[in-house]
């Protein structure tokens, strides 16, 4: 109802925030990107000027949190979720501008052998999910830095977060620091424990 008439795209100031923990203050010139793991032929450390200056794309995309929707549970289904009872505000659609994840990789030179992709937050408890290989090279899989033309805010990510579109809101990696890449399949309580169905 906050967005009604407002149009497609959601202001920063009213889109929805989800976090597994407080929202950490990054030094933005303290901050790196770290690439590495067996999947890669060398580590790659790059600061934010030099992710910053790189070719960059927008796209506009929805985030959506798995929860979206989750005060319904009780109703419909008799028992109550656990997390924010969300009702439909969980989802938002912005423009967001960053480097594609695919030319991050290529640039440590990314094995043939190489399976899974994990990004992980410098958060309390660095937050990470694994996606595949193929996921993380599709050309809107992005390390973003920018929401609606505007430099991330702390609550979204700042100073980068990875935007993987079509996958719920927990694979979106707020204030990303690394990114492991594997030759074997990669685990997180955040694709074993929760988020899945039992």
């Amino acid at each position: 109802e906050n967005l009604y008439k407002r149009g497609y795209l959601v202001p920063n100031e009213l889109f929805f925030v989800r976090n597994h923990t407080r929202t950490p203050r990054v030094d933005v010139a303290g901050w790196r990107l770290r690439i590495d793991g067996s999947g890669v032929q060398r580590s790659l450390e790059l600061t934010y000027d030099e992710l910053v200056g790189l070719p960059s794309v927008s796209v506009m995309r929805y985030v959506e949190c798995a929860g979206n929707g989750r005060s319904f549970f009780e109703t419909y289904q008799g028992k109550k979720a656990q997390g924010t009872q969300w009702k439909l505000g969980a989802i938002g659609v912005a423009e967001w501008t960053g480097v594609p994840l695919r030319e991050i990789l290529d640039r440590a030179g990314l094995k043939r052998t190489a399976v899974d992709v994990m990004p992980e937050g410098l958060d309390d408890l660095k937050v990470r999910r694994p996606m595949s290989l193929a996921k993380a090279l599709e050309a809107d899989t992005l390390l973003v830095y920018a929401m609606n033309g505007e430099p991330l805010l702390p609550d979204h990510g700042f100073p980068v977060r990875v935007l993987v579109p079509g996958w719920i809101g927990v694979a979106n990696i707020k204030w990303v620091g690394r990114v492991q890449v594997s030759e074997e399949p990669l685990f997180s309580s955040w694709n074993t424990d929760t988020y899945v169905f039992i």
